[in-house]
């Protein structure tokens, strides 16, 4: 739990590592950076812009707090927030995970392909979730 902390969006001057997926945030990318005491201790913690929208997200629908995301990536790929995109079922099988899409099998009607996982299209994913876009 945080003391004190400052939370800031900034452009990366070098290469970083999301703390979350683990991907490397480029040098010229946005990213999010917390800084400040926790547990007696100073301590950084740096997120893609993904990963940030996605742990708001989780934190908004399902009243959780940071302590909360140990595995947070890996969790929301297997919440069944992704559809498939050719049956609408959340009843997928993750089988690969790249920077902005991810591979997968879908159970119920054997497709399989890749689904759009970059800041733009999760923030539509979550538009629908909360209910604010309807289809």
């Amino acid at each position: 739990m945080w003391s004190f902390c400052k939370v800031s969006m900034v452009t990366a001057r070098k290469q970083h590592k999301c703390e979350y997926c683990g991907f490397t945030i480029e040098k010229g990318e946005r990213y999010h950076r917390t800084s400040g005491m926790a547990d007696g201790e100073f301590q950084s913690f740096i997120a893609c812009e993904r990963c940030d929208a996605v742990a708001d997200f989780l934190r908004e629908k399902e009243h959780f707090g940071d302590d909360e995301y140990t595995d947070f990536a890996n969790d929301f790929l297997s919440e069944g927030f992704l559809k498939c995109p050719k049956c609408g079922s959340h009843s997928i099988d993750i089988l690969e995970v790249e920077k902005n899409t991810v591979s997968y099998e879908c159970e119920k009607c054997e497709a399989s392909g890749e689904i759009d996982i970059s800041l733009d299209a999760l923030e539509d994913v979550f538009k629908q979730e909360l209910g604010e876009v309807k289809k």
